[in-house]
Parts: structure tokens; C-alpha cells; sequence
């Protein structure tokens, strides 16, 4: 039985980690935000300010999972100058 490959991965499922955590990342840094105001509210300055430098580090890594799922979607769409017939 032979298996046709495709070059774009775009339709891979193990393509979608990225995106995933990425988003993953997203809701744990908006929970964090809310942890930390409410810490912060609280009186406890010292903890807020370790839960919400844990908040902006998940949201830049999920920037970066974007970024890097979109480079990813971009590399995969582009069109080769010769017929698809010999890409393999």
C-alpha cells in the first residue's frame, strides 16, 4: 500500500501543537492577569508581581506560538515555479 505525501503539511494534525498551546498560553496569561489584580488588591505587592511576570511570559510565548504557526501556514501556501505534477 503506498501513502501519497503531500509537501504542505498544513492539514498535519501534529501542525496544530503550536497553535494550540499557543492559545493554551493565551488563557493561562489572561487568568494570571486576574490572579495578580486580585492579589495585588489584596496587599500581597511581592506575589502579584511574580504571578503577573508568569502572565507576561505565557503571553509572549503565545505571541510566539502564533508567529511561528504563522510563518509555518505561509511557508506551506507557497507556490512552486514548476507544475505540481513533479512535486513529491
Amino acid at each position: 500500500m503506498t501513502t501519497k505525501h503531500s509537501t504542505s503539511d498544513a492539514h498535519d494534525p501534529m501542525t496544530e501543537v503550536t497553535a494550540t498551546a499557543g492559545l493554551l498560553l493565551m488563557f493561562a496569561a489572561v487568568i494570571g492577569v486576574v490572579m495578580g489584580l486580585a492579589v495585588f488588591s489584596g496587599g500581597a505587592i511581592l506575589f502579584a508581581t511574580v504571578v503577573l511576570a508568569m502572565a507576561l511570559t505565557s503571553f509572549i510565548a503565545s505571541l510566539a506560538c502564533f508567529v511561528v504557526d504563522a510563518r509555518r501556514l505561509e511557508r506551506s501556501e507557497v507556490t512552486l515555479p514548476f507544475p505540481s505534477m513533479l512535486r513529491r
